[in-house]
């Protein structure tokens, strides 16, 4: 027995009566029922307020090749340990004293045996599959596989140096730039934790607070070869032991350190004082699989010693105080009084940055680190903002000049003490608190979009690689796209009833601008089955205020949330691409799911005419071709569906469609007919929430007649000019020819009789 640890008190049956936690008897019947295991002995042992009861079993394993290299036997004596307490997971102890350090072993005290890390997963996991014969055949497993060298998987990341401590801190992201400055002083701030734990904020101020001060010194080691995980050391002569090697002589880096700190920090701007601040080591430790593999990690960790330099340049030899000042020793003495020198460990994380958001969220920093511009940061816009805050997407100016009213806090990211602000102050407060630093990744504009004063906006807008418009307006996407000198723009917005999300994405070129798109995202509405009740209004919306326009929509803040999501990703993927592209996603509110179409945009035709700018497409030219084709010899003619914008004086095309069935047609001439026509023109109407509508005609001319309008088509566009006058709108019509369309366009409002 003296070749192995005797671990709690024995009980003197051996027999199963001897045992009351449950999972030990099953393991005792299973040890029984298995030729591998053979029971010794059981023993107790009281953890805290919790009963261990132990069975002491010889497991022999066929398939641990004698004299392998790790030096795991034929036959191993183990504990298989079961605590009273349910929440605990079953251990297993390798009794003999001289078990070889593994990969793959638990943090244990000094002096207990080896404790066999047999699960990935927590207990309240491995309790739903776990049985007594799953847990030997894990056992027999575990010693095959690390007899063998292959416990751990090749896909696997490399182990840590150290276990874990409980105790963390949180590092600034400058740290590397701000520990090398002697105006600075690194003190530790506490964060309010649960028990049994405890965070640490550093930060480094101008301002003294001798009680939390720290000198920095900062380590990088030789690579480390990745094996079984350390308990963390306890001293200085532990901490050395453990990492020194032929490439690394720990202590002689700490004590070159410790005296280039006890002498150069006399300066009047230095806010160290290596009399009283005590000393904070970190070292970075860089991990490899193998000996000739490359580094995979480096593994950060952290010491306080509590000494100030001049107390450990003492220990070392290196330093005597005379008169109150420090100074080197001529002719050093070696001493080995640091090597009990106390250290206390912490696991050390770095601030979460930009670039962190990026890894995590699996973004290459070159599809990020672009400036963009937001338009609207309401309720859709604000949580845009926070999703690609938090995967570090983009550089964001916002613009919106509202202000946060209490009825938006039911669909805002912002907060109830932030309502009066302006949304996009508010948004920036919210989104800036992700990254504990001061740059200026989001620049809120509280201002009015169309304000002629503020070049601010004329700035932003010209500088942003990408162009969000969030407004819900018509307007801004259309005054966008005739804006020179700008970056690449996208509209986004979902539909009145909340079901609904809408993407309208320029092509990288501009070639097809958002006010094309959107002709043709309306040209879909009216064309597709999903369009029927696409932009319906399903609740009434509900007054917010004592104005006619002070309605807000009653729409939860799921969809807000649901389509945020889904067009975050979407325009970051779309981002990367050369093409433009219309998509919409339908909820199925019953369901959960989401349906979605994608419409290709076609090739924008512009033409200037009598002072205004038609907008149409190639589609819409092909489909009118092709009806003149299919009628040849005949003439042929149908209405045109679109929408004027008096603003900008440009009418937009969104379709030209057949014949009705009872127009009158031959090689001569054409009389359009008007079956259907008004229930169509009604369901255009309905489908757009009245955008789009009746503008015009278009007509065809036979083989060997040009385009030019005759006089039969002067009259008639003088006929419609007089018509639509009523509504302040230009006569149109076109002419489609052999070869040539030809845009026909009388404006009796710019004629002075």
């Amino acid at each position: 027995m003296d070749d192995y640890i005797k671990f709690g008190e024995e009980l003197p049956n051996k027999s199963i009566v001897s045992l009351h936690i449950i999972k030990a008897q099953e393991t005792y019947r299973a040890c029984s029922r298995n030729s591998s295991f053979t029971v010794v002995e059981l023993r107790t042992q009281q953890d805290d307020n919790f009963t261990n009861e132990i069975i002491v079993v010889d497991c022999v394993n066929d398939f641990v090749p004698t004299q392998n290299k790790i030096g795991i036997q034929y036959t191993e004596r183990l504990a298989l340990i079961f605590s009273s307490d349910g929440t605990k997971i079953p251990e297993v102890r390798a009794l003999r004293k001289n078990f070889p350090d593994t990969i793959h072993q638990n943090l244990i005290r000094e002096g207990e045996p080896k404790s066999l890390c047999l699960y990935a997963e927590k207990w309240s996991a491995v309790e739903r599959y776990w049985t007594a014969q799953y847990h030997l055949k894990r056992v027999q497993e575990w010693l095959e596989k690390v007899a063998l060298d292959k416990l751990h998987e090749p896909d696997q990341p490399v182990e840590n140096i150290y276990f874990d401590t409980g105790y963390k801190l949180v590092l600034p992201t400058n740290f590397t730039e701000e520990v090398l400055k002697q105006d600075q002083s690194f003190t530790l701030i506490p964060v309010q934790c649960p028990i049994h734990t405890m965070i640490l904020r550093g930060e480094f101020t101008k301002k003294k607070d001798e009680n939390k001060s720290f000198i920095c010194i900062v380590l990088n080691l030789t690579p480390q070869v990745h094996g079984k995980i350390k308990n963390y050391p306890l001293t200085l002569g532990q901490v050395h032991s453990q990492l020194s090697d032929t490439n690394n002589d720990l202590i002689q880096l700490i004590r070159e350190k410790i005296k280039e700190h006890a002498i150069d920090f006399e300066s009047a701007k230095s806010q160290v004082n290596v009399y009283k601040d005590h000393v904070f080591l970190i070292l970075k430790i860089p991990i490899k699989r193998d000996v000739n593999s490359d580094v995979e990690r480096v593994e950060v960790r952290g010491f306080f010693i509590k000494k100030n330099v001049v107390q450990i340049a003492q220990d070392f030899g290196d330093v005597d105080v005379h008169a109150g000042k420090a100074g080197l020793v001529l002719n050093p003495v070696s001493s080995t009084a640091w090597q009990s020198t106390p250290i206390y460990p912490i696991d050390i994380n770095k601030d979460f940055d930009r670039n962190e958001a990026q890894k995590i969220s699996d973004i290459m920093p070159d599809d990020a680190n672009f400036r963009g511009a937001i338009i609207g940061v309401g309720a859709l816009g604000s949580a845009l903002i926070n999703s690609w805050a938090r995967c570090g997407w983009g550089i964001w100016t916002m613009i919106d000049d509202d202000l946060l009213c209490p009825h938006n806090l039911a669909r805002h990211i912002a907060f109830n003490s932030q309502i009066g602000q302006h949304k996009a102050t508010a948004v920036k407060e919210i989104v800036q608190c992700i990254y504990n630093d001061k740059s200026n990744i989001f620049s809120p504009i509280c201002d009015n979009f169309y304000s002629n004063k503020n070049d601010e906006i004329k700035n932003a807008v010209s500088s942003a690689s990408l162009i969000v418009d969030v407004s819900t307006t018509i307007e801004i996407p259309r005054d966008l796209s005739l804006l020179p000198n700008r970056g690449r723009a996208t509209s986004v917005f979902f539909t009145p009833s909340g079901l609904t999300a809408v993407m309208l994405f320029e092509d990288s070129l501009k070639e097809i601008k958002l006010d094309a798109l959107e002709s043709q995202y309306y040209r879909a509405i009216i064309l597709s089955q999903w369009g029927e009740d696409h932009l319906n209004i399903t609740n009434e919306p509900i007054r917010v205020g004592g104005s006619c326009s002070d309605l807000s929509l009653r729409l939860s803040n799921e969809y807000v949330q649901l389509h945020a999501a889904t067009l975050a990703r979407h325009v970051r993927l779309q981002h990367k691409k050369p093409d433009a592209k219309i998509q919409i996603w339908k909820l199925d509110p019953e369901t959960g799911s989401v349906s979605t179409d994608i419409i290709n945009p076609l090739t924008p035709i512009i033409n200037e005419i009598n002072g205004w700018r038609i907008v149409w497409d190639s589609g819409t030219q092909a489909k009118v071709r092709g009806l003149r084709k299919s009628r040849l010899p005949q003439e042929t003619g149908g209405i045109i569906l679109g929408y004027i914008d008096q603003k900008i004086n440009s009418i937009y095309i969104v379709d030209a469609l057949p014949a009705p069935t009872d127009s009158i047609s031959d090689d001569q001439g054409f009389i359009r007919g008007i079956e259907q026509v008004k229930e169509v023109v009604n369901s255009a109407s309905k489908r757009t929430n009245g955008l789009v509508t009746y503008i015009g005609e278009w007509h065809s001319h036979p083989p060997g007649v040009s385009s030019s309008p005759s006089k039969l088509d002067s009259e008639l566009v003088n006929d419609l000019a007089f018509k639509l006058y009523e509504n302040g709108q230009p006569g149109i019509i076109l002419i489609v020819g052999e070869a040539v369309e030809n845009w026909v366009i009388r404006d009796l409002n710019n004629e002075s009789n």
